[in-house]
């Protein structure tokens, strides 16, 4: 005796029905990857128009930059291109000014604030400070011009708040060209 359930012969109808899905599996993958190529050609054809429009614009806006820019315009232009081709901000690294400010302040003052303004003749850093005291401004702009990279320094204002804190400007020019 056989152990087991007998089911009886195996049903002719289950093989077709798995040829025909395996047919319509097919099918349908190929049906996709033509959908799929004709995307990736209409892509390519896009994006190589909208470069080829993109290096047309360019040429165009610098012709127009050219002609229609208004006198402000203008000037700034040349301002760029003269800082750019001084070589100011690659001779001057925002670390090394960063390391000069953080050795010229004094224990008793606070920056405030710190901007670079590389296009200057010649660049110049703007320290704004909270100090306690007069001693201590002195102190800020003794220490700044003694650095091989301060050309000069000018302070701008100095008020006293209520509170007796003094809020100091500075002016610190710097050198492109370092000091021995």
């Amino acid at each position: 005796m056989k152990s087991g359930i007998y089911l009886g012969p195996p049903l002719g109808g289950a093989r077709g029905l798995g040829k025909f899905l395996v047919l319509f599996g097919v099918i349908g993958t190929l049906f996709h990857l033509g959908i799929y190529l004709g995307q990736v050609r209409e892509f390519e054809a896009v994006r190589s128009d909208v470069e080829r429009r993109d290096g047309a614009v360019a040429n165009a806006y610098s012709l127009l930059v050219e002609v229609e820019l208004a006198e402000s315009e203008r000037a700034v232009l040349a301002r760029l291109r003269a800082l750019s081709e001084s070589g100011a901000p690659t001779s001057i690294l925002m670390t090394e000014l960063l390391q000069l400010v953080a050795n010229a302040l004094p224990d008793e003052v606070a920056l405030v604030g710190l901007s670079f303004d590389p296009s200057t003749s010649p660049p110049s850093l703007l320290v704004e400070a909270l100090a306690q005291r007069e001693q201590d401004v002195t102190a800020l702009v003794r220490r700044m011009a003694a650095s091989s990279r301060v050309a000069a320094t000018r302070l701008l204002g100095e008020r006293s708040a209520p509170d007796g804190m003094l809020s100091v400007r500075l002016r610190v020019d710097l050198n492109t060209v370092r000091a021995p």
